[in-house]
């Protein structure tokens, strides 16, 4: 099971997205094929942990599912405050955002240090059902900031259309949140156990990097063409 996060993972993307691409390739290199079923994060979680035909869940941030084994971390990227450009957030210590409200999707998990000030009360999240509506919300100034991943923010500001009047008016803040690493969970069982330790043996960050890169590259080629 994924969600939908283009250009990392959407199911009417070319090979479901730079992430699935990416995995996809990795796991033919351990001698695995891959189908990838898309829902909304929240409801992906309850299908792969309750239907049977499902082996598991693609990417993990956290490791915060029950009854699931984790391979190793095969990438890793900035998570990073959005905010308008007439409104920027100037703060030292994650407490600094407090006095702020923040929109996250529903479903993604809060990075940490977010969650702790959530999970207090000391933090007001409000959540959007994707990254357009949540996008859309802060710059029609419902929300003070949103956190993300760079790259997600970045193309949808270039692809959506309901953004293109806003793309002056957004920015990312100098500031990152965190750095996130993602990997592959699968449901406990010794087949799953056999399948990550091949898995992790043949999987890197940088072999992972070079066919999300391989795959944004192209993107960015396939659109210059059709522009």
């Amino acid at each position: 099971m994924s969600t939908e996060s283009p250009p990392f993972l959407s199911e009417s993307m070319k090979d479901q997205g730079a992430g699935i691409f990416a995995l996809r390739k990795l796991l033919k290199k351990a001698g695995y094929d891959l189908e990838v079923r898309f829902a909304p994060w929240e409801r992906a979680k309850v299908i792969a942990r309750s239907d049977a035909s499902v082996g598991g869940i693609f990417p993990y941030a956290a490791k915060d599912l029950a009854d699931f084994l984790y391979s190793k971390p095969i990438y890793r990227a900035k998570w990073v405050i959005v905010e308008r450009k007439q409104n920027p957030i100037t703060w030292d210590k994650i407490e600094d955002l407090s006095k702020f409200t923040m929109g996250n999707v529903t479903g993604v998990e809060l990075r940490p240090g977010i969650k702790e000030l959530a999970e207090t009360n000391k933090l007001k999240v409000e959540n959007a059902s994707t990254d357009l509506n949540n996008l859309l919300k802060l710059a029609n100034k419902r929300i003070d900031f949103i956190t993300m991943d760079a790259t997600v923010f970045k193309y949808q500001m270039w692809v959506e259309p309901k953004l293109q009047s806003f793309r002056e008016a957004l920015q990312i803040n100098p500031k990152f949140i965190t750095v996130t690493e993602y990997g592959l969970a699968l449901k406990k069982s010794p087949d799953h156990e056999a399948l990550l330790k091949v898995f992790n043996k043949v999987s890197s960050f940088e072999e992972a990097n070079r066919h999300i890169d391989f795959y944004l590259e192209h993107l960015q080629d396939s659109s210059s063409k059709k522009k």
